[in-house]
């Protein structure tokens, strides 16, 4: 039986990635202001749509997922290509983020650390206590320095506090999974067929040892049971509708009272797996969250500045 288009994969790659891009957007914009300092509004209604460590777990497997798709998919003629062009396709916009920080930081119009002694003032904080709004744009703002660290520091040494976006950790982990692909791609799928035994194996040691990692491997295997086995299978909208409300449902349980990193990767299994059938949410969201995933990259940056 003929596999699926990749187009067609790729639009339900757009939805899912449409999602985690809002909820990124609403955990910054909300989560990490009003829910984090206002206890009133820390309730148990706004802990799921403010879940941003859940959706950046997702945003993982789905950089897993789609950076494997011409290789499971196609011929792989392009690793090379791929492999070499994947650093300056991340450093290039962050770069541009980077320079729009770098601008408003030498116009002074960063604020964050004024907000952050006056919410200490209002709430009565002393000086040890953690406020993550004024754990950011602490460096003085140079050209090399911001060149440094859209370049270098982002991908390699990431900190914080010389950070000039607080978003820009991930880059570390979409850079090393994205060799990682492509380097298990060239030397394993070299034939045309999955290795399973070593792809799992790596996974369980990825699991242990970087769980960010095994979410973007986890992307990998995924991609290739599209491949295998899920493209073969169809269900009908009543069943995709129930699969995706079952989805919801888990996703909103844990991530509400059960918060935490370490819940994170259970959840995002049980969402890649399901949504690796055809049509994995709501008829109403292929109209929306489509859109909004193809432009998420500007959407998830620009929030931190």
């Amino acid at each position: 039986m003929q596999s699926m288009p990749i187009k067609t994969r790729l639009e339900w790659l757009d939805g899912l990635r449409g999602w985690a891009c809002v909820v990124v957007f609403l955990h910054h914009l909300v989560g990490a202001f009003l829910l984090e300092y206002i206890p009133e509004y820390n309730g148990p209604w706004s802990l799921f749509i403010t879940d941003g460590g859940l959706a950046v777990y997702v945003f993982f497997v789905i950089s897993g997922f789609a950076l494997s798709v011409k290789g499971v998919y196609g011929d792989g003629g392009d690793l090379l290509v791929a492999t070499t062009s994947r650093y300056f396709r991340l450093a290039i916009p962050v770069s541009v983020a980077s320079l729009i920080a770098f601008l408003l930081m030498k116009a002074h119009l960063i604020f964050n650390q004024d907000a952050a002694r006056y919410l200490a003032t209002v709430r009565g904080w002393d000086t040890t206590t953690y406020n993550w709004i004024g754990d950011h744009f602490h460096t003085k703002p140079s050209l090399g320095g911001m060149l440094t660290f859209a370049f270098y520091e982002c991908f390699f040494e990431y900190q914080p506090k010389t950070s000039y976006n607080s978003s820009l950790w991930t880059m570390q982990t979409e850079l090393l999974g994205s060799y990682m692909l492509y380097s298990f791609i060239a030397i394993y799928r070299s034939h045309g067929k999955a290795n399973w035994p070593i792809a799992l194996i790596l996974l369980a040691f990825l699991y242990l040892k970087s769980q960010k990692l095994a979410c973007f491997w986890l992307g990998y295997l995924l991609c290739e049971l599209n491949k295998s086995h899920f493209d073969k299978r169809d269900l009908d909208s009543i069943g995709s509708d129930i699969l995706a409300f079952a989805i919801i449902a888990i996703d909103g349980y844990i991530s509400t009272w059960h918060r935490g990193f370490e819940n994170h990767p259970k959840v995002m299994c049980l969402m890649a797996i399901v949504s690796c059938w055809r049509w994995p949410y709501p008829r109403a969201s292929k109209r929306c969250f489509p859109p909004v995933g193809r432009f998420s990259w500007g959407k998830y940056r620009s929030p931190s500045i």
